[in-house]
């Protein structure tokens, strides 16, 4: 095991609620809590394990803004389980503008994408983890 995070006892006599996100972690991610009481005793709590659904780490997009000139955006991105997926590109209304279907590699994935027919403004880029999770990122389009 490894440290993530200190966090400070708010004291008192009453019980505490204690909240930490983990935003490094792993596919399949293992815990346990270190308590050291006001004496210096410690106690380590159960281990458990926690399975998350994000694939996807170090996700970029470039030149942003983009130029309608150029009529290209970069998306690179590090994947651990996702294979076939569709990007979907919404304007600032949420209407789809434009669905690219895609499949990614384990690792690193550098992928250039055709934006040329899309008028200037802003977007959005959404990729579709879950049923339940998104990640999303911001890009402008200029002339």
């Amino acid at each position: 095991f490894k440290t993530i995070a200190k966090i400070e006892a708010k004291g008192g006599i009453n019980r505490q609620a204690y909240q930490f996100a983990d935003n490094g972690s792993e596919e399949l991610s293992y815990y346990r809590l270190k308590m050291v009481d006001l004496d210096g005793s410690t106690a380590y709590s159960q281990i458990i394990s926690l399975q998350s659904d994000c694939a996807i780490s170090d996700f970029v997009l470039y030149p942003n803004p983009a130029s309608i000139e150029n009529g290209y955006l970069n998306l690179k991105l590090n994947n651990t389980t996702l294979t076939d997926k569709t990007i979907t590109i919404t304007d600032v209304l949420s209407r789809v503008v434009k669905n690219i279907p895609l499949t990614f590699v384990k690792g690193e994935n550098n992928i250039q994408l055709d934006i040329s027919d899309l008028p200037k403004g802003s977007y959005f880029l959404n990729i579709d983890l879950s049923s339940k999770r998104m990640i999303s990122k911001r890009f402008i389009l200029i002339e």
